[in-house]
């Protein structure tokens, strides 16, 4: 008879299989996204800034938050810090000039950062230039270089550096986004390659804050009756701060009773003053002083019309946008990512930036109370494809499409 020999209870071969399945132990590691950004809080200080790049850097933010990263906001600063924002949104400043010359010092001093994220995301095409990832989308704010002076050797030679720039975010990159076709079709210009850069790019427009309501019909009957042009944007050279109040001035002339509303600030703002001044509009016809953007749609609701007499380096305006929600036509020049916003008879008028035509734009718009009423309609038509609850959608559509997130959570769309 065939004797085997009892294992010892309690011990077992190597080789067999053990008492319960084992389960290996989990790790778990958030997802982490850098947001590359000139400034998001201000260089010497840590209050937020404004205008249109700042507040889609927030809007990206609470985003990717939403989808379970944890969010680095990382800036120029004049210090090195870490700012705690809220749970799960940092801010880290780096050291750097704010320089354009110092975009390459920025990006070498964030590689680190960029390289050991999930995700990144260069907020526009000049921030973290040479784009040391490739798991990332960045964000292109409108063609800002085509200042009317300089040669045209020198002009050429720029145009090559930020092609160069564009170009190198474009391979480099997953997706571009454009708030405007313009910078598209500039691309183009560049044969072969600027087709394929082209090609990495998605146009997709800027939004307001769905909380502004659509106006009432009473509110749309009392800004015709008593004329209001609407000037929300910074006083500096390229927004046409002193061609506004020289439009102003021709409407006089052609005997328009109206008051018209400057909101912002800028260096431009004592030349607007004196200027309004020696037209004999300050204080009489042009009312200035209001300098914070935070309020601007609130202070837009009684604008008849928004005036943005952009003269270069312009994309696509959000106080545009935000007029346009809010039933208000705008009076726009043909500079631009204007031209993606504003349809000409439909929810405003596009126009050459010079007094004249301005002043013959805003005449045509105020024909009639029918012809008003009817672009203030189609302004209203046009609020859904200006929401933020659609920009969100398109963004996160654009991630998933270029492999960058999983699926998507519902929260907040």
């Amino acid at each position: 008879m065939l004797h085997t020999q009892r294992k010892p209870a309690g011990r077992r071969s190597k080789w067999s299989a053990p008492a319960r399945p084992w389960k290996p132990e989990l790790i778990v590691r958030m997802k982490t996204t850098v947001i590359l950004v000139t400034t998001y809080l201000g260089y010497a200080h840590d209050h937020l800034q404004h205008g249109g790049r700042p507040r889609i850097v927030r809007e990206l933010a609470y985003l990717l938050r939403e989808q379970g990263f944890d969010v680095t906001i990382a800036q120029k600063g004049s210090r090195d810090a870490v700012i705690e924002l809220e749970p799960g949104i940092r801010v880290r400043k780096f050291r750097v000039p704010i320089r354009a010359w110092t975009d390459i010092l920025f990006a070498l001093r964030t590689r680190h950062l960029v390289e050991g994220a999930d995700l990144c995301i260069y907020a526009s095409c000049e921030d973290g230039y040479p784009f040391f990832s490739t798991r990332s989308i960045g964000f292109q704010h409108g063609i800002w270089w085509d200042k009317p002076d300089g040669s045209p050797v020198r002009r050429s030679l720029i145009n090559h550096i930020h092609f160069a720039r564009m170009s190198a975010l474009c391979r480099r990159t997953r997706r571009v986004i454009c708030v405007d076709t313009n910078v598209i079709n500039w691309l183009r210009l560049y044969g072969r390659h600027g087709h394929a850069a082209a090609a990495k790019c998605v146009y997709l427009p800027n939004y307001f804050a769905d909380k502004f309501a659509a106006p009432t019909p009473d509110l749309i009957e009392r800004r015709f009756r008593k004329l209001c042009l609407a000037f929300p944007r910074r006083f500096e050279e390229p927004r046409g701060a002193l061609l506004f109040v020289e439009m102003c001035a021709e409407l006089r002339v052609r005997g328009l009773e109206f008051e018209a509303l400057m909101i912002g600030w800028g260096g431009q703002e004592s030349d607007v003053r004196e200027l309004a001044a020696k037209r004999g509009l300050l204080g009489e016809c042009i009312r200035m002083g209001e300098s914070c953007f935070g309020g601007v749609p609130e202070l837009l609701r009684s604008a008849t019309l928004t005036v943005i007499p952009s003269i270069y380096s312009e994309g696509t305006s959000l106080s545009a946008i935000e007029s346009i929600a809010m039933g208000i036509p705008v009076i726009g020049t043909d500079v631009g990512g204007l031209g993606n916003l504003v349809i000409p008879g439909f929810n405003g008028y596009l126009t050459k930036a010079h007094p004249r035509a301005l002043a013959e734009a805003v005449m045509t718009a105020l024909f009639n109370r029918e012809n008003y009423t009817e672009l203030v309609a189609n302004c209203l038509h046009m609020r859904s494809a200006f929401s933020v609850r659609r920009w969100r959608a398109q963004v996160l559509q654009i991630l998933q499409e270029a492999q960058l997130v999983g699926p998507v959570s519902a929260t907040g769309l």
